[in-house]
C-alpha cells in the first residue's frame, strides 16, 4: 500500500479533497499527488464516452435519413406559431425615492 502508487481512476465519490491526505499512501496531499492524474484519467473516461455517443448518434441519423426519404422532399411545417401580440405589456415600475442619509450618532 504505501510502496506503491495506483494511478487507476477512482470515483468522484472517493475522492479526497484537495487538502486531504492522497488516496494512494504517499502521505502528501491529494493535490501535490494524485490530483492531476486523476483528472487526466476521468478525462480520458469521458472523452471514450463522448466518441462512442457521437458514433452512436451519427449512425442513429443516418439509419432515419434512410428510412424516411419521402420526408425530406416534403415543405417543414413549423409545429408551433408564435403568438405575435400588438400590445407590449410591461411590468409595473416601482417608484425610487432619495432617502436622506441619517445623522447624529445612535
Amino acid at each position: 500500500m504505501f510502496g506503491k502508487k495506483s494511478h487507476e481512476y477512482v470515483p468522484p465519490a472517493n475522492l479526497p479533497g484537495r487538502n486531504d491526505p492522497c488516496h494512494c499512501g504517499s502521505g502528501k496531499k491529494y493535490k501535490k499527488c494524485c490530483e492531476d492524474k486523476d483528472a487526466s484519467a476521468k478525462h480520458t473516461i469521458l472523452e471514450k464516452q463522448w466518441s462512442e455517443a457521437e458514433k452512436i448518434a451519427a449512425k442513429k441519423a443516418e439509419e432515419e435519413k434512410a428510412a424516411a426519404p419521402e420526408q425530406a422532399n416534403a415543405p417543414i411545417k413549423p409545429a408551433h406559431q408564435p403568438h405575435v401580440s400588438e400590445h407590449h405589456h410591461k411590468a409595473p415600475t416601482i417608484p425610487k425615492f432619495n432617502m436622506p442619509r441619517k445623522t447624529g450618532g445612535g
